[in-house]
C-alpha cells in the first residue's frame, strides 16, 4: 500500500511527457526526455518534496513518514 501511495504522489508531480516507473524492490525513476540538467534537479526536488508532504496513513492508523 506504501508503495502504491508513493507511486500516485510521484505521478501527481512528473510532467506530462515524462515517464515514471517502479525500478526494482523499492526504486522508482522517472525519464525526463530533452530535459536540462537544472530544470531535472528542480523536478526532482519537487517530487521529493511532495512525496514527503504528508505521512501515509496505514490500516492499523499509524502514519508513516516518507523521506528520499
Amino acid at each position: 500500500e506504501v508503495l502504491r501511495v508513493i507511486a500516485k504522489r510521484l505521478l501527481r508531480n512528473v510532467r506530462g511527457f515524462d515517464t515514471a516507473a517502479r525500478f526494482g524492490g523499492e526504486e522508482f525513476v522517472v525519464a525526463m526526455p530533452d530535459t536540462p540538467i537544472d530544470i531535472a534537479f528542480a523536478v526532482a526536488d519537487r517530487i521529493r518534496a511532495k512525496v514527503a508532504e504528508e505521512p501515509i496513513p496505514l490500516p492499523d492508523g499509524t502514519q508513516l513518514s516518507v523521506t528520499m
